[in-house]
């Protein structure tokens, strides 16, 4: 017959039981019920301010690309130039100093015309996607 001793000792060969509350014990029960049901309250919302009313527009943060080349220079390939209006580029005296930078003219970058000859005296003016000529001098000379 097995004494009371016995019946807890394991068999060899038999894996031992495994009692209810867990092999290690088991935690006290949470205050709010079981466990699973605490849930972090949800942070307390901010007014939205209407300070960014300007970077709504996506147009604000879009880099206009532009091609640029040289005036009355047909072998040249182009330059593309990318830029942001009012970031990188704040005015056409700027743009022209960049494009003096990259671009081998005798006197320098000085005016931007159309493909078709027609001045451009303002930045906004530059539509993303075209091709532009730059020139030293204030006479067009077509390309092709």
């Amino acid at each position: 017959m097995l004494q009371s001793g016995e019946a807890d000792t394991p068999v060899i060969g038999r894996p031992r039981a495994v009692p209810e509350r867990g092999f290690w014990g088991s935690r006290p029960p949470s205050p709010g019920g079981s466990e699973s049901s605490a849930v972090m309250p949800a942070p307390p919302s901010r007014p939205k301010s209407r300070a960014g009313a300007k970077y709504d527009s996506l147009n604000y943060w879009r880099a206009k690309r532009v091609i640029f080349y040289k005036n009355g220079d047909s072998y040249y390939q182009g330059l593309e130039f990318r830029f942001r209006p009012g970031r990188d580029v704040t005015s056409l005296e700027g743009l022209l100093d960049k494009l003096s930078q990259r671009l081998d003219l005798p006197r320098g970058a000085r005016f931007i015309f159309s493909m078709d000859g027609e001045r451009k005296e303002s930045l906004d003016e530059l539509v993303d996607g075209h091709s532009y000529v730059v020139s030293s001098y204030k006479t067009f000379k077509v390309l092709f």
